[in-house]
């Protein structure tokens, strides 16, 4: 799996604008269901699909570039990618750094634990985040106690171990950890938060020199939710829709 997470470009396709430069999307490669490696060993996932989708609307060629969570934004920064489709809350902090799509969808997170969610106390659990996370930022300002974990995939591990005693997680990806038996066999629970820091607007991250390319990605998401596209790949990937 991290073999996966070097740098590599994968291609999607020609598409229809012969001659015109491939554009070079990000994504990450071990965040099931949104974006992950199969069976076959064929990149796939929410994020992944939908990415598919939008550079067929654009008739553009497009080439995956798979990246660590916490890089996605300094690559996208600095025009190493035209675009992220990651699901990346649009904070005003990244805002400051990149241009965003229309949203997507309205993401919440899940605090995973026996205990209840503490809040904006102090708290003595040791929690697992990810890092570059929004979870990660909202736990580290409040000076958590943290195991930050470079990928998502980590999760279920670092939870059975006992390193940790909670975890907090974009709604997303916890579904996977939520419906493994080993996190049922814990006796933990799970609780949705919406505080700030916790929850927002999902949004496709654009190079601050690709205007014309988020109005054209703006017009690409239209489309697919106007065509039925967008709400089929979520039924394939995720037990709830997205909003």
């Amino acid at each position: 799996m991290r073999l996966l997470l070097c740098f590599c470009w994968i291609c999607l396709g020609l598409g229809s604008a012969q001659g015109a430069e491939p554009l070079r999307v990000a994504v990450v490669g071990n965040a099931a269901p949104m974006s992950f490696v199969d069976e076959r060993g064929r990149l796939t996932g929410f994020n992944v699909e939908l990415a598919r989708e939008l550079c067929d609307a654009l008739e553009q060629a497009c080439e995956f570039k798979l990246h660590d969570l916490n890089k996605v934004i300094a690559a996208v920064a600095s025009d190493q990618v035209d675009f992220a489709v990651v699901s990346l809350l649009a904070t005003p902090e990244r805002r400051k750094q990149v241009l965003f799509t229309r949203p997507l969808y309205r993401s919440l997170s899940v605090w995973l634990s026996s205990q209840p969610f503490p809040g904006a106390t102090a708290s003595s659990l040791t929690t697992a985040v990810v890092r570059g996370s929004a979870q990660h930022a909202y736990a580290s300002a409040k000076g958590w106690r943290l195991v930050v974990l470079d990928t998502h995939a980590e999760v279920l591990e670092v939870i059975g171990s006992g390193a940790v005693q909670a975890a907090l997680l974009p709604m997303s990806t916890a579904i996977n950890v939520i419906g493994d038996k080993r996190f049922a066999a814990m006796g933990w629970h799970y609780t949705l938060n919406g505080e700030q820091g916790l929850s927002g607007e999902v949004a496709i991250s654009v190079s601050p020199k690709k205007a014309a390319l988020q109005e054209r990605l703006n017009g690409a998401i239209d489309k697919l939710k106007r065509n039925g596209r967008f709400d089929q790949i979520n039924t394939q990937f995720l037990p709830f829709k997205l909003q």
